[in-house]
């Protein structure tokens, strides 16, 4: 029987950003006895915070830049 976590797109935020990480590494200390998983919403979530993150931007201004695609 598997156990399946679903992650949500602030826990891995928050654990790029270096803050609450320790929810984040228990799971993948346990990741033989669990099939962590995540939808498309939460990596398109997680990715777009990558953008502003990388671009020095927050997710709001990126957004209303429309420079995403470029």
């Amino acid at each position: 029987m598997s156990n399946r976590i679903f992650l949500d797109s602030s826990i891995l935020i928050e654990y790029r950003k270096g803050i609450k990480v320790a929810l984040l590494d228990q799971l993948i200390q346990h990741s033989n006895d669990l099939d962590l998983c995540m939808s498309e919403t939460v990596s398109s979530e997680y990715l777009f915070h990558l953008l502003a993150l990388f671009g020095q931007k927050s997710p709001l201004a990126l957004k209303e830049s429309k420079t995403i695609g470029k």
